[in-house]
């Protein structure tokens, strides 16, 4: 319910202003059955959000992670369970035609209302109507562009802006611009990091705005594809090479000052690694995002996010680790340095003084050394969540006990699903089990001293996507007793699916549409989970499954007298909303045992590792031990032995098949030849120093060649090293 006038000026200018699925109206109490016998409309809204200049608010066409085709309004909890009362949502849509209604400076609220209705009469109950406000930020401040608006499947979880790629020594992290640096065997991890970031920032062919998301330069780095719906792959060898893994963050600036009039000065950028996945990336300045000096002070350099390391005894444990351009990180953010290549993460950005330019591209960066002994034992799992975020002075993140600020809602934020190793396949029921560890900090307190709720507990939310209903999922929380759980769910749904399977262990059925598991509340703990999927039989190769996961929360505002106006009133009267704290998603890719079997004996010998590297007070020893449990029989499930696998930090190599090499060349066609047939006998590209010629009497290269040549796109032609007239593949970007 935030929007800056920068990120809205750029989805106007690349996908019409629409910002998909910006809100849902949830509905409590009915069954399907119920719900249809009386006919509940569509909610409508009004508000003086919904009357500014250049705004329209209108139902989704279809909600995130949902079956193909899309789900028509509206989207149940169970649709194949018809008489069970469930939450019923309806997905809205935010479009912006212009920035007319933006202030000039510093922010302003406007409330949006909501009404759900029988027959046109208000249906019966307290929260029957609501209203939540919604506010507008003014620009010329640095920021992130988390969904791209281009691409409807984009999420903020994994956001355009952030970025992780893995390569060798010897490789480069643009490996189609010749001019990019290359990771020498003489550099260091940092080194070379340093020198790759000073040439993103030195280049115009990175600093330039581009609208069209075909030629985002981001796009050149390795392994990219799929990057807004997939996760990014971080592992520690190639072969027997060591594998480094970097992350880059891309900052935006626009104003219509050019130069240093209109500049951002020590503008710095944080990031984090969540030794999990989670779901708690909102902005915690007091335990996830600590920083020196502490908040409310503006932040110089950032801090883990607790000072007890494993093996700790409380149980606590740390929940983010930093990651640093330098070696040390210090002089990450030490603006005495004014070497590009030294200081890479505090920069002044300023539009350049070009005429008709009113916006920059910054980079950023930082090596994740996941892998370094100090690292490695912290984590729990193959997946985690790296947010980055905007450290500006001028901008500063404001912190509120009431209203949350989450990658999702903040153009301060931005953060990318990482996947260490693969999971799913087919075959017997131990590999069709896909395990997966995840963090998640208790809720607050939500009953009195005589033991009455008087909030509803913070809930997962659990879109099961595509993923086939019947599928039976658990999940492990050592530090909670299942059967409160349970109960809790009892007290507060009108039905549920939930059993306690085991002590600490809650399983449900996967079924189509979305599952709420209410979180109970602690005083002083984290709980350390593991949420298993076991698929069913008949799930066959190459279907890919996405899971999301969400955290609910209670917001509490208060009730304005008027409309329109800022401050709030003083009658004591509260509205009470729920929202959406973070996010991460689960990949499950379907493959074979024997594709599967090489990655999973990796993971298990790093994950016995880690094992033998921590205390059985930590309180991620109890997941990582059932974790090692469920990878052994899928490694003896799928043809290995895994209790041959010994202990290793960064597992096992991985033999790769050797490769025929290719040549790459990229261009455009400039002649189409034919012979005195008139028959296709080849094509010639020409790049920006160069001419080359390829043979063929291939039909549809043909085609292919005088279409490229008519609309003057770029080409990139693969052919066997030392052939011309093998091609092997050919890329065409629109």
């Amino acid at each position: 319910n935030t929007f800056g006038v920068d990120e809205v000026t750029d989805a106007i200018n690349t996908n019409g202003g629409v910002f998909s699925n910006a809100f849902w109206l949830a509905l409590d109490g009915f069954s399907i059955n119920t719900f249809k016998s009386f006919g509940v409309g569509i909610p409508t809204v009004s508000g003086s959000f919904l009357g500014l200049t250049g705004i329209k608010v209108a139902p989704s066409p279809q909600m995130p992670g949902g079956p193909t085709p899309a789900q028509p309004f509206p989207v149940y909890e169970d649709p194949n369970n018809p008489s069970l009362v469930q939450r019923i949502r309806y997905s809205f849509d935010i479009i912006f035609t212009d920035t007319s209604a933006f202030p000039s400076s510093g922010n302003q609220e406007y409330p949006l209302n909501t009404t759900f209705t029988i027959g046109g009469v208000t249906v019966p109950g307290v929260h029957s109507q609501d209203t939540v406000d919604f506010e507008l930020v003014s620009g010329a401040d640095p920021y992130f562009s988390n969904i791209d608006p281009a691409n409807n499947d984009a999420v903020s979880y994994l956001s355009q802006d952030l970025r992780v790629f893995t390569i060798t020594q010897g490789a480069s992290g643009l490996p189609n611009d010749t001019n990019a640096p290359t990771f020498s065997a003489s550099q260091t991890a940092h080194e070379y990091l340093q020198a790759f970031l000073g040439y993103l920032n030195d280049s115009s062919a990175y600093t330039t705005p581009v609208l069209s998301s075909s030629s985002d330069p981001l796009n050149g780095l390795p392994d990219q594809a799929g990057y807004e719906t997939g996760e990014t792959s971080v592992t520690p060898l190639n072969g027997n090479e060591k594998n480094y893994n970097f992350a880059i963050a891309r900052v935006r600036l626009r104003s219509d000052q050019q130069g240093s009039a209109g500049e951002a000065t020590n503008v710095r950028v944080f990031f984090r690694l969540w030794v999990a996945p989670s779901f708690d990336t909102d902005f915690q300045p007091y335990t996830t995002y600590p920083s020196n000096p502490g908040y409310p002070a503006l932040p110089t350099n950032p801090l883990p996010s607790s000072a007890s390391l494993p093996p700790d005894p409380t149980g606590a444990g740390i929940q983010t680790v930093p990651f640093f351009a330098t070696d040390n990180g210090t002089n990450d953010y030490n603006p005495t340095f004014t070497n590009p290549n030294i200081n890479n993460n505090i920069q002044t950005i300023e539009v350049p003084v070009i005429s008709g330019r009113d916006s920059v591209w910054a980079y950023y960066g930082c090596y994740l050394d996941v892998y370094d002994s100090n690292n490695n034992s912290l984590y729990p799992g193959t997946h985690h969540c790296l947010v980055a975020q905007i450290a500006y002075d001028g901008a500063p993140i404001n912190y509120s006990s009431s209203v949350t600020t989450y990658p999702g809602n903040s153009d301060k934020l931005a953060q990318r699903n990482l996947q260490i190793t693969s999971s799913g396949n087919p075959g017997p029921a131990s590999t069709h089990r896909i395990p997966q560890a995840f963090d998640t900090r208790p809720s607050p307190p939500f009953r009195d001293t005589n033991g009455s709720l008087v909030n509803n507990p913070d809930e997962l939310m659990i879109d099961w996507g595509n993923t086939p209903p019947g599928s039976v999922a658990h999940i492990y929380w050592p530090q909670v007793k299942a059967a409160d759980v349970v109960q809790l769910a009892a007290e507060i749904y009108g039905t549920h699916l939930l059993t306690a399977s085991e002590t600490n262990t809650i399983t449900c059925k996967v079924v189509n549409g979305v599952t709420y598991i209410p979180i109970p509340s602690a005083a002083g703990k984290q709980f350390a989970g593991l949420l298993t999927v076991d698929l069913p039989r008949g799930i066959t190769r190459g279907q890919l499954f996405r899971i999301t996961v969400r955290r609910l929360t209670t917001g509490t505002i208060p009730i304005r007298d008027e409309i329109n106006t800022v401050a709030y009133s003083t009658n004591g009267k509260y509205a009470k909303w729920r929202y959406v704290t973070g996010a991460f998603q689960v990949t499950i890719p379907v493959t074979t045992e024997e594709a599967m079997l090489p990655s999973d004996e990796n993971t298990l010998a790093i994950m016995k590792w880690r094992l033998d590297n921590m205390t059985p007070e930590y309180r991620w020893y109890p997941v990582v031990k059932k974790y090692i449990a469920y990878l052994s029989a899928r490694v003896d499930g799928a043809g290995g032995y895994a209790a041959g696998i010994m202990p290793s930090q960064t597992g096992i190599p991985i033999k790769i098949k050797p490769q025929t090499e290719y040549e790459e060349y990229t261009g455009k066609v400039c002649e189409v030849i034919y012979d005195c047939f008139a028959d296709f006998e080849g094509f010639v590209l020409a790049s920006c120093c160069a001419r080359h010629s390829f043979k063929s009497c291939e039909r549809a290269i043909g085609e292919i060649a005088l279409l490229s040549c008519k609309e003057r796109l770029l080409v990139s032609v693969y052919v066997e090293k030392g052939n011309h007239n093998r091609i092997v593949r050919m890329i065409v970007r629109g």
